[in-house]
């Protein structure tokens, strides 16, 4: 009896404000719509979502970074083999000295 309706009273909420929408999900919303890399229209957003889109692969190369899934994730090789990233492939011929550390980014290339 009493035990149970001091446990109830503290952890349900009174049943005439029981809610059907949580106001998080509203907080969610709101924010999605304006900051969305997609299709925010916070202009901070908007400005940094067209400079993306000018560049030759950057929108799908963040997109690929930024996924949740880990098995779906970018990895680094699909990185370096990103479009965004050809520009950067060095002319053949390239040559490095012997005491280089650091070479082109290129060997690690998956030609298809």
């Amino acid at each position: 009896g009493k035990v149970w309706r001091a446990i109830s009273s503290t952890l349900l909420p009174p049943k005439s404000q029981v809610s059907k929408r949580c106001p998080d999900a509203d907080y969610f919303n709101r924010d999605r719509k304006k900051y969305s890399l997609l299709a925010g229209t916070d202009p901070k957003i908007a400005h940094a979502r067209n400079r993306l889109e000018t560049m030759k692969g950057a929108m799908d190369l963040l997109l690929s970074l930024l996924t949740f899934d880990p098995e779906k994730r970018a990895r680094p090789v699909d990185v370096i083999n990103s479009t965004f990233m050809t520009d950067l492939v060095e002319d053949e011929g390239m040559e490095h000295a012997d005491d280089d550390i650091i070479r082109s980014y290129t060997a690690y290339l998956q030609f298809s």
